[in-house]
């Protein structure tokens, strides 16, 4: 007895989805925030809610002069920067950026991502810290640290 019987085009769907699923998942341990901000400096966390829609992609995130983060869905990952203009940018077919006028001491919410249907086209949006706090809870770490 097969498993999918006569219905292989259901249960080749239903593959397709399932291994789509694990497919850029980010995991690490879970969102934790940063306890105490230096107060010459400002943390960006950069986030991805997991979604269906361009989980496959894990667009690359640059913050400042810093090397490329790969943001895997459903990850975040947070950096210090020195106050004053910093440049957002994120990148897989095309590229989106932004800038951020960072105050020491002050913290920055960035939500990443792929739209829908656009083929995975890059997105990229400040979100105020009421709305990414229930956003980004659901997160994992990724780890962006150089070798």
């Amino acid at each position: 007895m097969t498993i999918c019987g006569h219905h292989s085009v259901r249960c080749m769907w239903l593959l397709l989805i399932t291994s789509l699923g694990l497919f850029g998942c980010a995991s690490g341990p879970p969102f934790q925030p940063i306890a105490s901000v230096p107060s010459d400096k400002a943390v960006i966390y950069v986030y991805r809610p997991a979604v269906m829609h361009g989980a496959v992609y894990s667009p690359g995130v640059t913050v400042g002069d810093n090397a490329p983060v790969a943001l895997s869905n459903g990850g975040y990952f947070t950096t210090f920067v020195l106050p004053g203009d910093v440049l957002v940018s994120i990148s897989n077919v095309g590229k989106r950026s932004l800038t951020i006028s960072a105050i020491a001491g002050a913290s920055y919410y960035i939500k990443g991502g792929t739209v829908l249907m656009a083929g995975g086209f890059p997105a990229l949006s400040v979100v105020s810290p009421e709305a990414a706090s229930q956003e980004i809870k659901d997160c994992k770490l990724i780890d962006n640290r150089q070798p």
